[in-house]
């Protein structure tokens, strides 16, 4: 078992070679910035000239393989972080932290949180003062107690050990699992009281900004946007059930209405993805005229999932010279991606033991079945979209629905209203990882 000190010291060299990666990113993405900037103002459109493309492209490849790598060893300082716990070998005494343990399992407000069993029920527990007078949640004690702050709470708890109760001693890592990224968290979401929102596109955006001496006149910019209409959509199902099954089965109606209330959410996602807009439909990302279109070489020399996702991250920081906050892809693409290996027979996104956190090229990806498969979505897309809620996901019960009373039968109905606008097409761009266009 490794000794703390010698964690300790890894974890200085794991922190010190972040920052040099993190550095060293940085000044490879400014030369990129500053690559595109020269191009523009020799006249070349990296977005329509293949070859600039590839060379801006490049340049912001190299740059994102150095955060990728700093992701990477993120990821193995929390593995490490997590080992202090484990450790027989306790770590040396943190200076002021064993006294902050004692002030806080001395408390009033500990004993009465323990004698509650908080920690061990379910039940919620809020606006609770502790000793210094601050205000916590619940779930912000329990994880107090459960991983202090850092290292050095665990050390000192180590140090006053005699004063916590016999079930908190020895602690084991709390192990936080890897939510999915809804593509509802991806966007701009706010609320709407009306049937129908009235927003502006952006069509054209040519910038103008110039050193100019002076007494001569600054140029002019040419920005073009259009009036469109978002009309709110009605989204929802609903499932039968027998009202003995609803008396004998006490849980049996949770179950029903939370998958219902997954089912829509789940619908309303794809929508927000890939809706044409006919008929009762939302007009979806991949279907907003504007957005950016990257197709793979699937034909020799045969281009890599990841080095087409890539050109689309490229695509977007040269479209409005704006970074890309999340890629999307559907899971069976993001497989392939994880099988993908390099010349050298390695996994080009690293070995199984460094996919704790679902990243590509550094940025978060929400790997879901609302992006259709062959497909991925590059994009801002805090900026360039936004949802509009009228009403969330309500859940109803009704026996009035045809011969339901007469039969005894329940219906229990999810539904949402919501309407979705794409303000910003080219903050996007569809990656075609199948070859077509």
């Amino acid at each position: 078992m490794t000794a703390p000190a010698a964690l300790e010291s890894e974890l200085r060299q794991v922190n010190e070679e972040i920052r040099r990666l993190d550095a060293e990113a940085d000044v490879a993405h400014q030369a990129a910035d500053k690559m595109v900037e020269e191009m523009r103002a020799e006249g070349i459109d990296p977005l329509r000239d293949a070859e600039a493309f590839e060379r801006v492209d490049a340049a912001y490849r190299a740059a994102d393989e150095l955060r990728e790598q700093a992701s990477i060893l993120r990821q193995r300082r929390e593995r490490l972080l997590g080992r202090f716990d484990s450790t027989p070998t306790r770590p040396a005494r943190a200076p002021g932290w064993a006294g902050a343990v004692k002030s806080l399992f001395e408390n009033d407000t500990y004993r009465r949180l323990k004698e509650a069993d908080v920690f061990n029920s379910g039940a919620a527990q809020a606006g609770i003062e502790i000793a210094a007078g601050e205000v916590v949640a619940r779930d912000e004690a329990l994880r107090m107690l459960q991983t202090g702050f850092g290292s050095g709470m665990r050390a000192a708890v180590a140090d006053v050990e005699d004063m916590v109760a016999p079930d908190l001693r020895l602690v084991p890592p709390v192990e936080t699992p890897v939510r999915q990224i809804r593509v509802t968290q991806l966007v701009t979401s706010t609320t709407t009281d009306s049937d129908q929102v009235d927003y502006v596109r952006q069509t054209k955006r040519d910038d103008s900004a110039a050193e100019t001496a002076p007494g001569d006149a600054y140029g002019e910019a040419d920005y073009e946007f259009e009036a469109r209409q978002a009309p709110v959509r009605d989204i929802g199902h609903f499932a039968p059930v027998h009202r003995r099954n609803l008396a004998d089965e006490g849980q049996i109606r949770g179950v029903i209405e939370g998958q219902l209330a997954y089912g829509v959410e789940a619908r309303l996602e794809t929508q927000i993805v890939s809706g044409d807009g006919s008929s009762e439909n939302l007009e979806g990302i991949l279907e907003t005229d504007g957005i950016g279109s990257i197709v793979r070489n699937v034909s020799s020399p045969v281009e890599s999932r990841l080095e087409a996702i890539h050109r689309g991250i490229t695509a977007v920081r040269l479209g409005l010279f704006m970074e890309p906050d999340a890629i999307g892809i559907h899971p069976s693409d993001y497989e392939a991606c994880v099988f993908e290996k390099g010349s050298d027979g390695q996994y080009l996104l690293g070995p199984a033991s460094q996919q704790t956190s679902r990243t590509i090229w550094g940025f978060p990806t929400s790997i879901t079945t609302a992006f259709p498969e062959g497909t991925s979505l590059v994009g801002n897309y805090r900026l360039g979209a936004t949802l509009y809620l009228r009403s969330g996901v309500a859940l109803r019960a009704s026996d009035s629905h045809a011969d339901f009373f007469t039969k005894r039968m329940v219906a229990i109905l999810a539904e949402l209203r919501a309407a979705f606008a794409v303000p910003l097409p080219e903050a996007f761009a569809a990656v075609h990882l199948d070859g077509s266009s």
